[in-house]
């Protein structure tokens, strides 16, 4: 019983990660998208 619970702990932990990495990416890229953006409307005015 201790082997299961530690085995859940585990994957909780792996799936947790995973969840903050898939958070931090789409934080990122939608930065990269406004940044992108704002590049953008800086071309046109010049």
């Amino acid at each position: 019983m201790d082997d299961d619970n530690k085995e859940q702990c585990i994957n909780y932990m792996y799936a947790a990660k995973k969840l903050v990495g898939l958070l931090v990416n789409f934080r990122c890229s939608s930065i990269q998208k406004e940044r992108f953006v704002n590049f953008d409307l800086l071309n046109k005015e010049i």
